[in-house]
């Protein structure tokens, strides 16, 4: 594969996950923020963008923990490399409290429970990493 292919295709992958990320998380803030009861429709939206934020953040914290639980059926190969190269760079000295955090994140997720603020943040920094890592593949691309 060219150079100019695989900084293609690393893009594309990256922004793919980042607004499939994205998306999910603001289906559940605009929940959470709305703060009341939802129609039909809504609830299932919710109960997909949970489903999947779930299996997201099932996978990155097997790339970080392989020995544990979670490891066994993570897609993994849903979660672009460069992403977790970027929160393990960006997280290097409390990386145990960002593994706990997602942890705690995916329970929520799974349970169907109001997200707190603490698993938004933790949510928060996945979509940080996916952005950023989508941007710098995107400037590397176009050469800006």
């Amino acid at each position: 594969m060219s150079g100019m292919t695989s900084l293609s295709s690393n893009y594309t992958t990256t922004a793919e996950f980042a607004k499939e990320f994205d998306g999910a998380v603001l289906v559940l803030k605009r929940r959470y923020l709305a703060q009341q009861s939802l129609w039909p429709s809504a609830a299932g939206e919710e109960a997909q963008a949970r489903n999947h934020l779930a299996e997201y953040v099932q996978a990155i914290v097997a790339q970080f923990a392989p020995d544990a639980a979670e490891a066994a059926g993570a897609p993994a190969e849903r979660i672009p490399e460069a992403v977790i190269d970027r929160l393990a760079e960006k997280n290097q000295s409390n990386l145990a409290w960002l593994v706990r955090d997602l942890r705690d994140a995916r329970r929520t997720l799974e349970s169907g429970e109001s997200l707190s603020d603490d698993d938004f943040a933790a949510l928060d920094e996945v979509s940080d990493a996916a952005d950023a890592t989508a941007s710098a593949s995107f400037r590397r691309l176009y050469g800006r």
